[in-house]
């Protein structure tokens, strides 16, 4: 939610593909009130064509920060046990024009995201060089 706060306004389309099923993540936007568009993809297909990983579970489930964020997302109401791959490892991927990837952040754990003011910039850049986000 923090990535799509920080580029509300900006020359960008905001995605985020998961393995759930298309109304489980319609009940997630709903939920969370995101407006970005949330794609499904059962198979990690996406996942695997951006080369992102899967963790190992001391990376996962027993760093530090993990716990730190499941305590955070329990405090908030917000954790719910996982019904998917817990080992898959995100990303961000900016592409422009539909089909050419400029930036890419694969994260190493379960809480290495890439910081908003990073992608923001990566945005801008695309922007001020003529690509199209």
């Amino acid at each position: 939610m923090q990535v799509e706060r920080t580029l509300h306004g900006q020359p960008a389309r905001l995605y985020a593909a998961m393995p759930a099923a298309r109304a489980v993540l319609q009940e997630l936007k709903h939920h969370l009130g995101l407006r970005m568009t949330l794609l499904s993809d059962p198979s990690w297909r996406s996942h695997r064509a951006f080369g992102l990983v899967r963790g190992r579970l001391s990376e996962v489930m027993l760093a530090p920060a993990s716990w730190r964020s499941y305590a955070r997302a329990i405090g908030l109401g917000r954790f719910h046990f996982p019904r998917q791959d817990i080992l898959q490892l995100g990303g961000v991927a900016l592409i422009v024009n539909g089909q050419q990837v400029v930036w890419l952040h694969r994260s190493q754990t379960s809480t290495d995201y890439a910081p908003p003011a990073e992608i923001l910039a990566q945005v801008r850049r695309a922007h001020t060089s003529g690509e199209t986000t």
